[in-house]
């Protein structure tokens, strides 16, 4: 006897990734790294979250995005696509993530999952946890949050479908997503993990990390420890914390 039971399609989630371009990225840490040396963190950063977000089960793909027509050379390394920011983008990275999500929308992605490449802590398994947890709320329009450890930034950020909420990243982002969402009467879902908390973009945030790497054998291979530990790093003064924690 034949059943007419149809079993649920998982929806297709896409993964996306924005990408600075490294010359830019990172100005708060100029009192410890030089540019050069910046530029080396960011990519040492990238390598470790896509080295990461490669292993994630249960997404259609990665797509990676930037201003930077170097990021290309990503799809010969990592099992990722590409795609470059819109020349005419006026509205930095919240433009660049908006023209990702209606272009994956278009080729019918049902959700996409943001994150960023300065979350050197981040886990696989994690993310397939957030993920998970995004899925168990069942079909309809909704989003679900990571945020930072100081509950300002968005770290991740899964949104159904890709263009259900406008992106707001910036200062204070994680309660503007949250505003925004409740605003469209979308259920809102905040999910918290220590291993995508920390972004890096202070040297306090650099020492947290190392603490981190230092005593967990799983962060023990990551390409951002072993660039720090050999990098001859600057001394901070008094007038360079202030001006850090006040930028």
């Amino acid at each position: 006897m034949s059943s007419n039971r149809v079993e649920p399609v998982e929806e297709a989630v896409w993964i996306i990734l924005p990408v600075k371009d490294a010359k830019e990225a990172k100005q708060r840490l100029s009192p410890l790294l030089s540019a050069g040396q910046r530029r080396e963190l960011c990519q040492a950063m990238l390598e470790d979250v896509l080295a990461e977000v490669s292993q994630v089960k249960g997404v259609a793909g990665v797509l990676v995005i930037s201003n930077d027509p170097a990021v290309q050379s990503l799809e010969v390394r990592f099992p990722v696509h590409t795609r470059l920011e819109p020349q005419d983008n006026a509205f930095g990275l919240n433009g660049a993530v908006t023209d990702a999500a209606r272009y994956l929308a278009e080729q019918g992605a049902d959700a996409v999952l943001v994150l960023h490449g300065d979350i050197p802590m981040i886990d696989s398994a994690e993310l397939e946890r957030v993920l998970a947890h995004h899925r168990s709320q069942g079909p309809g329009a909704h989003i679900t949050l990571t945020p930072d450890d100081e509950q300002d930034g968005t770290n991740v950020l899964l949104v159904s479908p890709p263009l259900a909420i406008p992106y707001a990243y910036g200062k204070n982002s994680f309660s503007r997503h949250c505003q925004l969402a409740s605003e469209r009467n979308l259920r809102v879902d905040v999910v918290s993990s220590a291993a995508l908390a920390l972004d890096i973009d202070t040297p306090d945030d650099l020492a947290c990390f190392a603490s981190h790497c230092a005593n967990s054998p799983r962060l023990a291979g990551r390409h951002s420890w072993r660039l720090l530990q050999n990098l001859p790093l600057a001394p901070v003064s008094r007038e360079d914390e202030v001006s850090v924690r006040s930028a």
